[in-house]
């Protein structure tokens, strides 16, 4: 794996608070493969890529590609700006249908 694409992987693991053991559990390696993919040491398969895509919320292009791991968590910090910003203007409109409040008995 290209250093670039290392780097990658290694900011993205840093910006969603993950350890390598938490992140090699979640996509079920050990934490010396995640450390060699942060070294540019190995690759992961494709079937560990989609898993790292998936937990990140990011396209393999975007894990893959020419997008800075700034770039990527620029726009992940962006959307979800949006979606808080949508859920509290619902909240103040009143329209969350199944807020905290309504569900207490």
């Amino acid at each position: 794996m290209d250093l670039f694409t290392a780097k990658k992987l290694t900011e993205l693991r840093k910006h969603f608070s993950f350890s390598q053991e938490a992140l090699a559990e979640k996509v079920g390696v050990s934490r010396q493969a995640i450390s060699k993919w942060e070294r540019g040491e190995a690759s992961p398969d494709t079937d560990n890529l989609l898993s790292l895509s998936k937990i990140y919320n990011v396209s393999l292009d975007d894990l893959l590609g020419e997008k800075t791991s700034e770039e990527i968590i620029s726009a992940l910090s962006e959307e979800e700006t949006a979606v808080n910003e949508n859920i509290t203007e619902e909240e103040e409109a009143g329209s969350i249908p199944f807020s905290k409040e309504k569900n207490e008995v």
